[in-house]
């Protein structure tokens, strides 16, 4: 569906920032009028068992056609390792990047 273009591998995010989350629009016709969650997940260890945080959304009701979305990056606990996962398609995760405290 929308293939996460931003944050790209290994990106370095601040807790508390601003960051812009981007996916290709690319094939989606203008006049869409789906919208959906954008989600936060990490990985645990060495394995790509992704921990997805559904029930709090760091974005909610994002128009598919919007191609990108500002948000705060939320307190988390140290896990290393994350992905970003948008309108609940397992096929638009992101690479994986690192949340570091402020």
């Amino acid at each position: 569906m929308s293939r996460i273009t931003l944050p790209k591998e290994n990106d370095e995010w601040i807790i508390g920032e601003k960051r812009t989350i981007v996916w290709d629009t690319e094939g989606i016709p203008p006049n869409t009028t789906i919208t959906g969650d954008i989600v936060l997940g990490y990985l645990q260890g060495n394995t790509n068992d992704k921990h997805f945080n559904y029930d709090n959304p760091i974005a909610k009701n994002v128009p598919i056609t919007a191609g990108s979305v500002t948000v705060t990056v939320p307190v988390v606990e140290a896990h290393g390792t994350y992905v970003i996962e948008a309108f609940g398609d397992p096929e638009s995760i992101s690479p994986r990047f690192i949340i570091k405290p402020a």
